[in-house]
């Protein structure tokens, strides 16, 4: 009887776990003259908060799918006296949407107060947008293992299917 239980309850976790989620994901999208509802396709996980007040730097409709790319700043939400209290968290998303369906995304924090990355978004060069970031890596508290990565984002207008990448430049030593 012991056992029995245990297997029913063990069959039913490996059930739950292995069925296709019931109700799917939606991505929320509300930017500058946009603003639409999409499911998430299987595989793509919608950003914990939804994209509100977003600008969109491309969008490149290719037969039923479409690219976006939208960049999106809210506040950090910490403490209004304290750290980040005024702070902003920013990301740039990329979606490949097929139909009504988010089917492949990206989201790349470039700038935040929490994890204390400073960027900025440096504009179109030709075809290629481009975002530069700087990530502070190690313990700031002891200086001699405090570092700074550079990271530049790079989307091409021109094979939006590839989505965003993402180039780290070896770490340098921030000098104090």
């Amino acid at each position: 009887m012991k056992y029995s239980f245990l297997l029913a309850a063990l069959a039913l976790v490996l059930c739950c776990q292995l069925s296709p989620a019931a109700t799917p994901g939606k991505y929320i999208v509300h930017a500058r003259g946009f603003s639409h509802v999409y499911l998430c396709g299987p595989g793509v996980q919608p950003p914990l908060d939804r994209i509100e007040d977003g600008v969109i730097h491309s969008k490149i409709q290719r037969g039923e799918d479409l690219y976006l790319v939208i960049s999106c700043t809210i506040y950090s939400g910490g403490n209004p006296n304290g750290k980040c209290g005024a702070g902003e968290e920013s990301s740039l998303y990329w979606l490949h949407i097929h139909g009504d369906t988010v089917v492949k995304a990206q989201e790349i924090l470039y700038a935040s107060c929490w994890e204390s990355i400073v960027g900025s978004i440096d504009g179109w060069k030709g075809q290629f947008l481009l975002v530069s970031y700087n990530t502070i890596v190690g313990d700031d508290a002891n200086p001699p293992n405090f570092s700074s990565v550079a990271h530049h984002i790079v989307f091409n207008c021109k094979a939006p299917e590839k989505g965003l990448e993402d180039h780290a430049d070896p770490p340098e030593k921030i000098p104090r």
